[in-house]
């Protein structure tokens, strides 16, 4: 697989200053897709990664995603105007868990639109340890139809393949997996690492 379809997930709470800097300078100096982080390091990131191939992509709604779709929205604008060339937009943990899905698929949806007039992808994270397995394929479903172009699942998920096998046959591709593991082996210095299509 070539170094150019792995991003760096930035998410942990201890994240600081000098963490970015050595992350961003690693995906730089490896060719990586992306460095992913929250929005508070998005425009440090652009500024870092202007004039180079590796992608800054922000996270919004992280870690459960149950802000108003309204502020994620600003958050993904925002986001954008600081240099961020794709959106994930974390999900809403307590809405799935309610049952709603059709309240996720018009936000989802509604994030689709936005960023694809703008030309940019749109991730989604799913926290899928906290689903069941009929939670989770419907999450998948749901996600093909509203427009989301990847997933972002937990490193260590129950079940990932299986996950994996049920959103490749929607088109979808789940951003995480067996190949992850084989992956860190290569790149000791990265946390997480992120499988693009």
């Amino acid at each position: 697989m070539e170094a150019t379809l792995i991003s760096y997930a930035l998410l942990s709470a201890e994240i600081n200053t000098a963490l970015i800097e050595q992350s961003i300078k690693e995906a730089i100096k490896n060719n990586l897709y992306s460095v992913i982080s929250a929005s508070f390091w998005c425009k440090k990131i652009a500024r870092e990664l202007k004039d180079t191939s590796t992608y800054n992509t922000c996270i919004v709604g992280h870690p459960y995603g149950q802000q108003l779709t309204e502020v994620k929205l600003f958050e993904a604008k925002k986001a954008i105007e600081m240099g961020a060339k794709e959106i994930i937009l974390t999900l809403n943990t307590s809405a799935i868990k309610s049952g709603t899905f059709e309240w996720v698929k018009i936000e989802i949806a509604r994030f689709a639109k936005f960023l694809h007039e703008q030309e940019k992808l749109l991730g989604l994270y799913i926290a899928t340890n906290y689903f069941s397995a009929l939670e989770n394929e419907k999450l998948i479903s749901t996600a093909q139809s509203a427009g989301a172009d990847y997933l972002l699942v937990p490193f260590d998920t129950i079940g990932l393949e299986r996950l994996r096998k049920s959103a490749n046959l929607l088109g979808i591709k789940v951003l995480c997996g067996q190949e992850v593991r084989n992956l860190m082996a290569d790149y000791p210095f990265i946390e997480e690492i992120v499988i693009k299509k």
